[in-house]
């Protein structure tokens, strides 16, 4: 018989891995474009399981009950030191309420909550134990739809024995709100049958919840302050101002190219070499068109530096960002709280009053290009946002993009990260919801 190796192990779940994304891939390809345009879905995460805080006793219910918890602290954690109920034999065998509140949950606001897991460990010592009734508690009132099993009989040593689920959210509406509040929980009642022979003990050691929700796509932010403004993407090409994708925010355009002849200035006008006009509605001292490259009359010296107002939306650590200008290429690392940054360009050799492309982004941003018509040394340049998301590189956040993330969330690999806070997850997952569909300038 030949011995088993580990590592064989190892390259089948390799295999499996790749197979998986194979399969992704083709599916992808198979898309018809209209599929292709559907955003994905933002994925379940889940909080928990948390144990709460607080543990009481509640006589309201359910209807019939006249058994106290006792130490009702001790379902707090499994640890052996149980919330105990006594059912005296001959007497009632009801148990009111033990409710565990303050359950210490963060649901993110804007949150759809998904549904809700409640587990219990709970054991009896007696013939007989069953539920008599499980619910939620909302605003501090018992609600939803009745979860206890009249029929199970306890086990006779502790054990979880499990309610809800990952999509049950127990007949109710729920909002993170709703989850946060210290008043959120579980109600729970034991039984101990007809009137025992013998007393009957309930134990309770421990009680545990988890949530499951769909967390909010981040907030968008306008790329562009009004819609129909233009802007030249370089000399030959603009952009217009709009909403062009599914959230509400306003965005440029892919760029558009001038008609035949016509260059880009000002505004995002195009006009004719020396034809009167150009972006600003004013031509030059000297008859030379600015925008086109050639050097206004009057406008000396070279520039220097660039001042760039640059914000990436959602970035958690700091990445380094790409910023091109004719043969000069260098990088700077940009910061979640902070937006300004001087770059050195003399080696760029660009001249005051030359038109010049500014070209900035890329590690997992698109592109953006930024015509520049420096007229002193020290230029200001505002880049805007920059939009995460293209993981492959290739200026689009697209399909190719979500199978790269779904790649970097099984083996856990850092090529996901798109926000730089050192892991995938979720949230890089939301960024990529937020932006698909969405590329660079050209």
């Amino acid at each position: 018989m030949r011995k088993f190796d580990p590592a064989n192990l190892k390259l089948v779940g390799s295999l499996l891995v790749l197979v998986f994304l194979v399969a992704s891939i083709a599916i992808i390809v198979k898309l018809t474009p209209e599929q292709r345009s559907v955003r994905p879905k933002a994925a379940v995460v889940s909080a928990g399981p948390n144990s709460c805080g607080g543990f009481m006793n509640n006589a309201s219910g359910p209807g019939g009950a006249s058994v106290s918890w006792t130490n009702t602290n001790g379902a707090m954690s499994s640890d052996n030191n149980w919330a105990t109920a006594v059912v005296n034999a001959g007497t009632a065998s009801t148990t009111y309420y033990l409710e565990a509140l303050g359950c210490g949950f963060s649901i993110p606001a804007g949150s759809t909550i998904n549904g809700i897991l409640v587990e219990v460990e709970r054991h009896r010592m007696g013939a007989n134990a069953t539920d008599q009734s499980v619910k939620l508690v909302k605003s501090g009132s018992v609600v939803g739809q009745e979860k206890g099993d009249l029929s199970t009989n306890w086990p006779l040593a502790d054990a979880y024995r499990s309610y809800g689920g990952s999509s049950d959210l127990w007949g109710t509406s729920w909002g993170s709100a709703d989850i946060n509040a210290s008043n959120f929980g579980i109600a729970f009642s034991g039984n101990a049958g007809l009137p025992p022979e013998a007393d009957e003990i309930l134990y309770v050691d421990h009680i545990r919840i988890t949530v499951y929700y769909t967390p909010p796509p981040p907030s968008c932010s306008n790329e562009c302050s009004a819609s129909g403004a233009k802007q030249c993407a370089d000399s030959t090409q603009y952009q217009t101002c709009g909403n062009y994708d599914a959230d509400s925010c306003l965005e440029w355009s892919s760029s558009v190219s001038c008609p035949s002849g016509q260059t880009c200035s000002g505004s995002g006008v195009c006009s004719t070499s020396g034809g009167g006009t150009s972006g600003g509605g004013t031509k030059p001292g000297g008859g030379t068109k600015t925008g086109g490259g050639t050097k206004p009359s009057g406008s000396t010296g070279t520039l220097t530096t660039l001042q760039l107002n640059i914000s990436v939306p959602y970035l958690i650590g700091g990445t380094k960002i790409s910023v091109m200008m004719g043969s000069l290429s260098k990088e700077i690392l940009v910061l979640p709280d902070k937006k300004d940054y001087s770059l050195d360009v003399k080696e760029a050799n660009v001249s005051l009053g030359s038109s010049t492309t500014v070209v900035v982004g890329g590690n997992k941003t698109l592109i953006k290009k930024i015509q520049v018509t420096p007229t002193s040394e020290s230029t200001a340049v505002n880049v805007g946002d920059l939009i995460l998301g293209d993981i492959t590189g290739d200026n689009k956040i697209d399909d190719k993009d979500t199978v790269s993330l779904l790649d970097s969330l099984a083996n856990q690999t850092s090529k996901g990260d798109l926000n730089a806070d050192k892991a995938t997850n979720s949230l890089d997952w939301a960024i990529l919801l937020a932006h698909f569909g969405k590329s660079g300038d050209l």
